[in-house]
């Protein structure tokens, strides 16, 4: 059944993913890029709503050249301890003649790409739909603008309140409570809304901001997902005890040792850095799905963190890894503000 949706059915989403949170106009150029690792449905949709509504579209099939199967998604931040990854000549100078594109592929590592930022430097924009089967992009992308718009205010909303210089208090059930500040990084929004010199990963729905350096004490209770070194629903919880922003025990059953044995492997104290607060908000995300890493951090009420390498998120730890990590019921509090109680996100438009 999750082969057998349509590029026809899907062209909806396309529709919205163009207009909406790409915000095309008639007379822009238009790249499609695909490496045939997402669903050709899902391309196809693109292509069809593109050729239907703007008639300077470029489509481009290329061949991956920083391909990351999603079993192994958590390493593409390695690409950070290496060599500056370059687009393909060809690729690039496509990219660099149109206003805005798309991007469809396991590319994961041009995040790092300083092509991709000297685009965006320019003014280029884009979307970026990695992993994507037909099935996923049906149940996650919107279909309407207004449910686009919707969550775009909401996104607008919570992330007004995590881009704030407070103290942050995470605490569960299950034994969280987690202490930092945040004030000295960026806050990411991912709401969908491309502005000039962006690209977003869709499907939107989430906020993140990296705790500053030092700050982050306490423990911290995973008992959602991890992707060490794929991405897996949990049996058992995760215990892990934090000084200083680093993770000096991990312990819990035999899946916190898979995690310790993944991380210990890597060779590098880096890559038990944790990082990265994450606020899902996306409806359309369900917990049975785990579609990562797209799914898995926008779950609504969902809060995420990760281990590793931050530098793709505005921090400043390089790491040979990017272990992102999500919880089931946990209660984020931000500068007094309750941001999510038990799982459920206290903040509406």
């Amino acid at each position: 059944m999750r082969d057998q949706f349509s590029a026809q059915q899907l062209l909806p989403h396309a529709d919205v993913a163009l207009n909406y949170h790409l915000g095309l106009k008639p007379e822009e150029q238009l790249v499609i890029a695909w490496d045939e690792t997402v669903s050709v449905h899902v391309y196809d949709a693109f292509r069809a709503v593109a050729a239907l509504q703007h008639d300077q579209t470029t489509a481009v099939t290329y061949a991956p050249f920083a391909e990351h199967l999603i079993q192994e998604y958590g390493v593409f931040a390695g690409r950070s301890l290496k060599e500056p990854l370059n687009i393909p000549p060809v690729l690039l100078a496509t990219l660099e003649a149109a206003d805005a594109f798309v991007l469809l592929g396991s590319d994961t590592e041009i995040l790092f790409s300083p092509d991709l930022k000297e685009l965006l430097d320019k003014g280029k924009r884009g979307i970026f739909l990695p992993y994507h089967s037909a099935f996923n992009a049906y149940r996650m992308l919107f279909q309407t603008e207004e449910e686009a718009r919707h969550q775009s205010e909401l996104i607008r909303a919570v992330g007004q309140i995590v881009d704030q210089e407070a103290e942050v208090r995470v605490t569960s059930e299950e034994g969280t409570d987690l202490r930092f500040t945040i004030g000295r990084f960026r806050t990411l929004q991912r709401d969908g809304a491309v502005q000039s010199g962006q690209l977003q990963i869709l499907p939107a729905g989430s906020i993140a901001r990296v705790p500053d350096p030092g700050s982050v004490y306490g423990t911290l209770v995973v008992d959602r997902t991890v992707c060490a070194d794929d991405y897996k629903e949990l049996h058992e919880p995760i215990y892990l005890e934090v000084e200083a922003n680093r993770v000096v025990s991990i312990h819990g059953g035999m899946e916190a040792k898979l995690l310790r044995t993944f991380l210990e492997r890597l060779n590098d104290e880096r890559a038990f850095n944790l990082t990265e607060l994450g606020v899902g908000t996306n409806p359309l995300c369900k917990w049975s799905g785990i579609g990562a890493p797209s799914e898995d951090t926008h779950v609504q009420g969902t809060i995420a963190f990760a281990l590793g390498c931050d530098t793709h998120l505005g921090g400043e730890t390089d790491g040979p890894a990017h272990v992102d990590m999500t919880m089931r019921f946990p209660t984020l509090e931000i500068g007094g503000t309750t941001v999510t109680a038990d799982g459920q996100l206290q903040i509406t438009v």
